[in-house]
């Protein structure tokens, strides 16, 4: 067993030693290609991080025999153009050429490589043939630079699901129109003064989700440049959802006037599928005949994210500036937004930063925040927010409100002093400037805890009854405490449907009367409450003339009624006799 033992551990190091054997073909490609790259041949290039080998297994080579399916050069690469061919790696699914690297011939074979999946070029030079087809297998093609043309053939041919080109240069072109096309998915393109247009028919690409564009508007960047024109994303798309726009720009003073911009397409806001929109940058501004942005037609649950790029906010002349379609998130980064411009009837989240506009927060009812229904309203950093914390912000969810970071002052609403500092309620509303409020403020004793009782306290025996009390100042959370109660009995519940002033308390089954339900408040839990309630049988005669919903039943409606009129019949009868 010993020596079985020994075998195996010497076996292991003759495996982790052993030399990769390549095919002929390969091992002189492989060679070729590190000399003219790196200035040496690489011994057993299986070995190394950067490319990766598999067993042939085509049931004619030996067992030991490797072929490299990838070849993923290093960021420290030179920059140059590869001339050795690449069609010994026939077997290739990953080819990266990172750090300025391109080749010179690959393209002229690309049909070839039936196993390829992703191919990553930084700068492609050379021209991409128009007769060659891309093969099936390739799923994502990535370019960094392009100095050349890309065909119609290049979108109409293969299948690839994913195309990213980070920029254009002088030479290079796209086609004039996108043909029909099944299968890509996420195309990323640049668009600059180099391009004489932008393809057409966009919503030719019919299985497009995702649509990534930047676009350099910068007129400082080349003495060459030249204003141009935007495309207009023009529905119908059959599944584009998400649409992102970056301006590539240096302003180089707070007016932008190096900065080319156009009005907001407003085709953008007639794209019934889609669900995410991203702008960065500056770049858009808006119509002043049109002076809003509608987006109602969107998806519901769309989520917005403005960063920089918010002039076409800022600009508006009517109000609100912004109409979002249901449930939507929008988030606001270094834009100069006047919140009481904006309208929050449909906004789930909304999340504000770098804001310099000096503001106060939005309270009135036109606003139409949604205190209960919103999931965030976090405006916690560098907002320059001043003035008062209205107190209507009492009603928000726990961990919903962030107002931290800015310069509001006064006093703070009683419903969060009563609470103190470090509760779960409180805790995103500092550092500010409050006069009564800071990180060592404790709960006090909570002068304005309150709940009206003069609810109606008849309940049905049946469990059907909900009972809807106002309060004031008692916190995000309760306990209870059912005193009554027997094992045999369930206890109410209580549901905070509005924090700090309205709760709803849920009466099971039960019969009897001056029933009392005990609940705790506060931060600490601290304030009692005691809540009373009778069932409706026990204001009857006896139980007999209830049915199960506490109603009186039909049997002792006409007992009622026979009395009354038995009893009127013997008055009658003094006077007839």
């Amino acid at each position: 067993m010993k020596l079985v033992y020994i075998f195996f551990i010497f076996y292991l190091i003759y495996l982790n030693n052993a030399q990769h054997t390549l095919p002929t073909d390969q091992q002189d490609a492989i060679d070729t290609l590190m000399i003219e790259v790196f200035g040496s041949k690489i011994e057993d290039i299986c070995s190394y991080e950067s490319f990766k080998c598999a067993p042939i297994n085509d049931g004619i080579s030996a067992a030991d025999v490797f072929t490299i399916t990838e070849i993923v050069f290093p960021s420290s690469s030179p920059q140059m153009v590869i001339n050795s061919p690449f069609t010994s790696f026939i077997n290739l699914t990953n080819l990266e050429l990172s750090n300025g690297l391109s080749s010179s011939t690959f393209f002229n074979n690309i049909s070839n490589y039936q196993y390829l999946k992703k191919l990553v070029i930084s700068n492609q030079i050379q021209s991409i043939p128009n007769n060659q087809a891309l093969p099936n297998s390739l799923e994502s093609v990535e370019f960094g630079t392009i100095s050349t043309g890309i065909s119609e053939n290049f979108f109409s041919s293969g299948q690839i699901s994913s195309l990213v080109i980070t920029n254009l240069e002088s030479g290079s072109s796209l086609p004039s129109s996108f043909p029909e096309n099944n299968y890509l998915k996420s195309l990323s393109l640049p668009i600059s003064y180099i391009q004489s247009s932008f393809p057409n028919n966009l919503n030719n690409l019919k299985a497009l989700v995702e649509l990534n564009l930047n676009i350099f508007n910068d007129r400082n960047s080349n003495d060459s440049y030249r204003d141009f024109q935007l495309p207009t994303i023009q529905p119908p798309f059959e599944q584009l959802s998400s649409i992102s726009i970056t301006f590539i720009n240096s302003p180089i003073d707070a007016t932008g006037s190096n900065v080319q911009t156009w009005n907001f397409l407003q085709s953008i806001t007639q794209i019934k599928t889609l669900s995410n929109l991203n702008i960065y940058g500056k770049g858009f501004t808006l119509d002043s005949s049109i002076g809003l942005t509608d987006f109602s037609l969107l998806n519901q649950s769309s989520n917005f994210n403005f960063e920089e790029g918010c002039d076409f906010l800022t600009s508006c002349n009517k109000k609100p500036c912004l109409n979002l379609p249901l449930n939507s998130k929008l988030s606001l980064s270094n834009c100069n937004v006047n919140l009481n411009n904006l309208s929050f009837k449909n906004i789930l989240e909304f999340t504000m930063i770098n804001n310099d506009l000096e503001q106060e927060l939005p309270s009135s009812s036109d606003s139409g925040i949604d205190f209960v229904g919103m999931d965030s309203f976090n405006v916690e950093r560098k907002n320059n927010l001043v003035g008062s914390l209205p107190s209507s912000y009492c009603q928000f969810r726990d961990g919903v409100l962030g107002v931290g970071g800015n310069l509001l002052s006064g006093s703070i609403p009683t419903c969060f002093s009563c609470s103190g500092a470090n509760s779960i309620g409180t805790k995103y509303l500092l550092p500010n400037n409050f006069t009564d409020f800071n990180s060592n403020s404790v709960a006090t004793n909570c002068p304005t805890f309150s709940f009206d009782l003069s609810y109606d306290k008849i309940v049905k025996i049946d469990g059907s009854s909900v009972i809807t009390i106002n309060g004031n100042d008692f916190g995000w959370y309760y306990k209870s405490n059912d005193a009554n109660s027997s094992d045999s009995e369930l206890s109410p519940t209580i549901t905070i449907t509005i924090p700090n002033r309205q709760i709803e308390l849920s009466i099971p089954k039960g019969t009897g009367a001056n029933k009392t339900f005990e609940a705790y408040f506060g931060s600490s839990f601290q304030f009692k409450q005691v809540f009373t309630y009778t069932y409706n049988d026990s204001i009857n005669t006896g139980s007999s003339d209830s049915d199960e919903s506490g109603e009186p039943s039909s049997s002792s409606t006409i007992i009622y009624f026979s009395s009354f009129y038995f009893i009127t019949f013997l008055f009658l009868l003094q006077f007839l006799f």
